[in-house]
């Protein structure tokens, strides 16, 4: 796990806003944009070709905490 002061400043590489961390998953999800981004051997990445659509439902769970 990145420690805690990482990731708050990690953003979106796409729209720049704050990315928000699955632990269940180990991803982080872009609100906005609907996609989210692997963690891979503890390392987030957060390259745009590496981002993942998110399911409709995903992203409304998500979006209700």
């Amino acid at each position: 796990m990145l420690p805690s002061d990482i990731m708050k400043i990690l953003v979106c590489p796409v729209c720049k806003t704050h990315l928000i961390y699955n632990p269940h998953r180990n991803i982080f999800i872009c609100k906005n944009c609907r996609i989210y981004y692997p963690v891979i051997d503890g390392i987030p990445d957060l390259r745009p070709e590496a981002a993942t659509k998110l399911p409709s439902e995903e992203s409304e769970k998500d979006s209700s905490h």
